[in-house]
């Protein structure tokens, strides 16, 4: 079912921005597909005189070649809406990533100018009030930044002008309170001048990436990336930014969560759901694709007569991820139909766009849950080879978390399913020499293979190689909170300052509820797993154990009413593990205000896998860290970072909830016990919670975010 969530936010700013952070960027367009606006809604407008103009590889690459001009309007520019640069008042940053194709004696084209001419909106006849850059001028020769105000013009000065073929990261800072603005080169400050006008005064009807106010020739070259931010960023803001390169973030940057259709929540590479005969449906925030697993792929090829579905991507978003790159889903497969289906194909056919015929000079990245071994694979071929990582068939029926890690800097790729790490192996190929017109969830390269007979829940891709913890993270709060713990795991990756609580469970539920016993746990105050907690003793136990509870109700509720909570450590383990597939154990967290965040609990991810008595212990410490093993008995540390909302909400309870054999609630099986809890809060500064309450008292913003609540057993 659906819940909503209400979230009250204050909005507030103390002091600068940390380097490296991207507090106030308003627009930004990455070329992808279009020159959308991924963060706000300017979208701009490919003007396309050329017919040459393309999207390539992330990148726009104007058809311009130097002949044509701004005031004759015949060749390629994009158009961003009126209004943009005024509205920013009088701080601003501009910074692109561009390449200059010259000529190198080409004076006067334009990275970018935003302002108005003598013409008025569309007219390039002389400007009146702008601001832009240029990568050559006339009067030196050099890259230069220039702003009017209608009769004063000032001007910004580097000692060369831009290389040609070369890309670089340009951008111009426009400090109001410092009254200056300054331009930069490849993170560098380059020169600076005085300002005797303000943004808000320009009547900005002509802002233009790639043309002039003036008679100018139009930019030769690509854009990479254009950013505006309503901040004027530091040196070292600068720095950082050109140092991140034009992923502006590392992390999420596509999202398909199939709230009835396919679009991306993150970017704007939206998918089209391809379903020609009706048999797809969305239900729940899920895509059920249909297909029986006996329709082939190239039934869906021009010409063929199509059966079944599958999800079409944009061409181009894997091969411009960079070096690394990460790939999440939450899939069901319903188990029928023949061996080689797709839960994703990513590359080219040898036929082509659109083409499932084979690949076997191709290079493409596929996950199959049953090949014709019945093993579930991870394929990645680089047009000669392929390598394998393999681990038995998919279950059937039960929604699984799959993640591929393509990591880069280490040269490997790393195989997940249901947060157990399942192979790693070296990479053979880059994720930029793929051809990746035929991106593909459902559907395969090759013709005979079957389509997906499942759904998808969630379909995530990063640009970076996310680490296991950050995975196991991510599967812990599950297919509808995607970062939504970025600050506060950052806290713990740094290593604090966390303030921990511990809580002694036998002065919170009560000494009856204390009835398992590890005869080496330490009583009392212990730092285990780098944590400290009460350990209780009560009569020599020292545990919670759900095989003490009554009845169905094997659960223990655990009375908090704490607030700004970031992370709760847990001594978990299980005296009885369940082998069967799924998950049988939760964790619900519930704030005061009704909010509630339930956690999924897998044997072999975050609780050990007992074995059924055969004293296995197994468990992937993905999520986890082992503080105690003496023969049979085993405890683990389990830490849950919560979303960074909950700093704003008070934990009323946690429960830990077991679901015995199969979920029916019987004492066979699972029965979980609980040694320890322990919770941390990272202190925020009096000043910042100040001025968040005045925000709120003057009216924070709220919005509602949807959550679904997953059912845990049948």
């Amino acid at each position: 079912m659906k819940r909503q969530m209400l979230v009250l936010m204050a909005v507030v700013l103390v002091g600068g921005v940390p380097a490296g952070a991207q507090a106030g960027l308003v627009h930004r367009y990455s070329f992808d597909a279009n020159a959308n606006d991924l963060v706000g809604t300017a979208h701009g407008t490919l003007v396309n005189n050329t017919g040459n103009a393309l999207y390539s590889g992330g990148q726009l690459r104007l058809g311009n070649d130097g002949s044509q001009s701004s005031g004759a309007n015949n060749g390629d520019y994009v158009d961003l809406p009126n209004g943009i640069i005024s509205a920013l008042g009088n701080h601003a940053t501009f910074e692109a990533w561009i390449t200059w194709g010259g000529p190198s004696s080409s004076n006067w084209q334009r990275i970018f100018d935003f302002g108005t001419s003598t013409g008025g909106e569309n007219v390039s006849n002389g400007g009146t009030y702008y601001v832009f850059l240029t990568p050559r001028n006339s009067t030196s020769s050099t890259y230069r930044g220039e702003y009017k105000d209608g009769s004063t013009v000032q001007y910004i000065h580097h000692t060369a002008a831009l290389p040609v073929g070369v890309q670089q990261h340009v951008a111009l800072v426009w400090d109001g309170t410092a009254g200056v603005a300054r331009m930069y080169l490849n993170g560098q400050p380059v020169g600076s001048n005085t300002l005797h006008m303000t943004l808000s005064s320009i009547p900005d009807v002509n802002n233009w990436l790639g043309r002039s106010q003036f008679n100018d020739p139009l930019f030769t070259g690509s854009y990479n990336e254009f950013r505006i931010y309503d901040h004027a960023m530091t040196d070292a803001e600068v720095l950082a930014s050109f140092q991140g390169g034009v992923h502006l973030q590392k992390g999420l940057v596509h999202r398909y969560s199939f709230n009835g259709n396919v679009n991306d929540s993150v970017g704007s590479a939206h998918g089209t759901l391809v379903d020609p005969n009706g048999v797809a449906s969305y239900s729940g925030g899920v895509l059920s694709l249909g297909n029986t697993g006996s329709e082939p792929s190239n039934s869906h090829n021009p010409g063929g007569t199509p059966q079944g579905s599958y999800v079409d991507l944009p061409n181009s978003i894997i091969s411009s991820l960079g070096t690394s790159a990460t790939f999440e889903a939450w899939v069901v497969w319903n188990g029928t139909g023949g061996a080689w289906q797709r839960i994703f194909d990513f590359g080219r056919s040898d036929g082509g766009e659109g083409i499932s015929d084979s690949g076997g000079s191709q290079k493409f990245i596929m996950i199959t849950p049953k090949s014709s071994s019945s093993q579930m694979e991870l394929h990645y071929r680089n047009g000669t080879s392929t390598t394998a990582i393999t681990r038995p068939t998919m279950p059937a029926n039960d929604k699984a978390h799959v993640a591929v890690v393509w990591d880069g800097q280490a040269s490997v790729v790393r195989f997940y399913v249901n947060g157990a790490l399942v192979g790693v192996n070296a990479t053979n190929m880059a994720l930029t020499d793929l051809i990746d017109v035929n991106n593909w969830l459902g559907r395969s390269q090759y013709g005979a293979d079957p389509l997906f007979a499942g759904g998808y829940d969630e379909f995530r891709i990063y640009n970076k190689a996310l680490s296991s913890f950050e995975l196991g993270q991510s599967r812990l709060m599950g297919p509808e909170m995607p970062e939504a713990n970025a600050k506060n795991a950052a806290y713990v990756a740094d290593g604090g300052p966390v303030h921990y609580i511990p809580i002694n469970l036998a002065d919170a539920v009560g000494t009856s509820n204390i009835n398992y016993n590890h005869p080496v746990l330490p009583s009392g105050q212990q730092t285990l797993g780098g944590v400290p907690f009460d350990i209780v003793n009560v009569n020599g136990n020292d545990s919670w154990n759900a095989y003490y509870a009554t009845g169905s109700n094997r659960q223990l509720e655990i009375p908090i009413n704490r607030g700004a909570i970031t992370e709760a450590n847990l001594l978990l383990g299980t005296f009885w593990g369940e082998q069967t597939a799924g998950t049988y154990a939760s964790i619900l967290f519930k704030a005061t205000t009704g909010e509630e965040f339930v956690v999924q609990l897998d044997g072999n991810s975050d609780i050990r896998d007992y074995n059924q008595g055969s004293s296995a212990n197994t468990i992937n410490n993905i999520t986890t860290t082992m503080v105690l093993q003496n023969g049979t008995q085993r405890v683990d540390m389990l830490k849950v970072i919560l979303p960074d909302s909950w700093r704003w909400l008070t934990l009323e309870s946690i429960t830990i909830r077991d679901f015995g054999a199969n979920g029916s609630g019987s004492d066979n099986f699972q029965r979980i016990f609980l040694s320890g809890l322990t919770l941390g809060t990272v202190p925020e500064p009096a000043t910042v919670v100040l001025l968040a309450l005045g925000g709120l008292a003057l009216g924070g913003l709220a919005w509602r975010k949807n959550r679904r609540q997953e059912k845990v057993c049948s």
